[in-house]
């Protein structure tokens, strides 16, 4: 016969239910959570904040700018179905009294005590092999917080990291260095802003515009903004990173690049005006993990959720060298020439419209960039100036002459063939309507007018390349 179970009884299996819940968080908040603020500790949440966060769990505290709502639970350590707990965060973290009277009260703590309640049921409930929603992962995202895309030019480097953005996350902010970039470009600077207003006189009212001035950020602040203010990745996406002095637009933000658990490690003073305008940027950040340096904007700090990703073509390394301490800091993701496929893997089989025999058939691009690429490793001993197979694109499958002659034959001209010579005669000779032989230049591609491609130059030109050898091969 099954006794059952007496009020007092199921009322200490409560209690010891509870005390075994709260001393496993407060081992999870001392040992596993982690703190954006180093101490002698490490990053580590100190003794104090550790109290805290368990004082604040409480209901008296956690549900106290609306004790009716929440009369209904004793405990929070009664809860530990995640999908449970993760409601009643979503309800509170919505809820705009709750934040303003977190804030007000006492700089968020209630905020941060179920921030970390809902990240420790829902490792503990995996690790005891509980089922685990989809929508209670949390910062699921391994990525490398600063990572440069290189490779040779058309191989699909902002094409990779749009890919990983839009399947992740939705907070994105791009930029582009270019030789006239700076830290004013980058970060932001005061600037001359046309300010509307409106005066009433004598019962009219009259529109009146004044030039002020005020702080207008950049790339950078806008997404380390955002993510101070939020708990979701945000990518910062710098293209062509390589074509702007890095040390003159970075500035002292080099020394944010330097982290440990994905946090600056080395925090730096922020100006007088960056400083004003963060003030009032992170003035209402939920976030409890944020320093108060870095909330009043005293200090600079990237934040464990801030990615900062870019691409480098190999072509233009030259443009700004990127010195070593600098490269350092970044993980490398090369990019390889490869054939290109669509969305869903198919191979692409773009092809150019030159015909390259007597029954027609049209060039297949591939076979172009591959063989292009073998003469142009030969040219220059290196991979840097070769075509990737986006280097331009195809309409309904086909490049035409023109996109062919304007973008690839100037590209091979300018930035390859000009930079490592025209040694080779078989490729840069033709013989003209009175059979002489003669030099092949770039306008030897158009027509008398120059409005349209001639063909037989053109055709001619792809022929030899498709048809090259390199001269130990011919010697063979």
């Amino acid at each position: 016969m099954v006794r059952k179970e007496n009020c007092h009884e199921k009322f200490l299996n409560m209690k010891n239910s509870r005390d075994i819940i709260k001393s496993e968080f407060k081992y999870y908040l001392a040992n596993v959570a982690r703190s954006s603020r180093r101490t002698s500790e490490g990053f580590n949440l100190g003794r104090t904040a550790v109290d805290s966060f368990l004082s604040f769990l409480e209901p008296n505290k956690l549900f106290d700018y609306n004790p009716e709502k929440w009369s209904h639970i004793a405990s929070l350590y009664d809860i530990t179905d995640p999908v449970e707990i993760k409601l009643i965060a979503d309800d509170l973290l919505g809820d705009k009294s709750f934040i303003e009277h977190d804030n007000a009260k006492n700089q968020g703590w209630r905020s941060g005590a179920i921030s970390h309640y809902v990240c420790f049921i829902n490792a503990r409930s995996f690790f005891m092999n509980q089922k685990v929603e989809k929508s209670v992962v949390f910062n699921t995202v391994s990525n490398p917080l600063q990572q440069i895309f290189y490779g040779a030019p058309g191989t699909g480097k902002s094409n990779t990291i749009k890919k990983v953005v839009d399947e992740q996350v939705k907070r994105c902010h791009r930029t582009t260095f270019h030789p006239d970039s700076d830290y004013s470009t980058f970060v932001g600077a005061y600037k001359p802003t046309m300010k509307e207003s409106y005066i009433t006189k004598d019962g009219v009212t009259t529109k009146e515009e004044k030039i002020i001035y005020m702080f207008c950020p950049q790339a950078f602040t806008n997404a380390y903004v955002e993510a101070w203010n939020m708990e979701e990745e945000v990518y910062l996406v710098i293209e062509e990173i390589n074509r702007g002095n890095c040390a003159q637009i970075f500035g002292d933000l080099f020394q944010l690049l330097d982290r440990k658990n994905g946090v600056s490690e080395y925090p730096v003073e922020a100006d007088a005006d960056l400083q004003n305008y963060l003030n009032k940027a992170l003035a209402k950040t939920t976030r409890t993990d944020i320093p108060n340096d870095v909330k009043s904007g005293k200090k600079l700090m990237l934040p464990s959720n801030l990615y900062i990703w870019a691409t480098m073509n190999t072509s233009d390394q030259s443009l700004f060298p990127i010195d070593s301490a600098f490269k350092r800091r970044w993980e490398w993701k090369y990019i390889k020439i490869k054939e290109g496929r669509d969305e869903n893997g198919n191979k692409l089989e773009w092809k150019v419209n030159v015909k390259t025999d007597e029954a027609g058939n049209l060039l297949p691009w591939w076979a172009f960039i591959q063989k292009i690429n073998e003469i142009i490793a030969s040219m220059t001993s290196s991979a840097d100036k070769q075509l990737g197979y986006f280097f331009c694109c195809a309409k309904d499958g086909v490049i035409d002459e023109e996109t062919f002659v304007s973008k690839v034959i100037f590209y091979l001209w300018n930035d390859v063939f000009k930079d490592y010579g025209f040694e080779d005669a078989s490729l840069f000779r033709y013989t003209d309507n009175d059979g002489k032989e003669q030099d092949l230049t770039f306008p030897d591609f158009y027509d008398e007018d120059g409005e349209k491609v001639n063909t037989e130059r053109l055709t001619d030109f792809v022929k030899k390349v498709m048809n090259w050898k390199k001269t130990s091969e011919e010697n063979n």
